[in-house]
């Protein structure tokens, strides 16, 4: 999980997203990634990579590779 969390955080900060923050879910089941241009990014320890909110269509372009 560790590897794919940081395969995101490189794949999102090359192409210009930030994050804003970066928390454990309270389930303990994965983190959420809070990013500037108001998406959020769930990844799970299972391999699942979640987008939501805002902006989602180019948060989900950027990480289809992973997905």
């Amino acid at each position: 999980m560790e590897k794919l969390l940081a395969e995101v955080k490189n794949l999102l900060t090359k192409t210009g997203y930030k994050i804003l923050k970066e928390t454990r879910m309270t389930n303990d089941k994965g983190t959420v990634l809070k990013l500037t241009k108001g998406a959020l990014v769930n990844v799970y320890d299972t391999g699942t990579i979640v987008c939501q909110g805002k902006d989602i269509t180019g948060t989900q372009e950027c990480l289809k590779e992973l997905m």
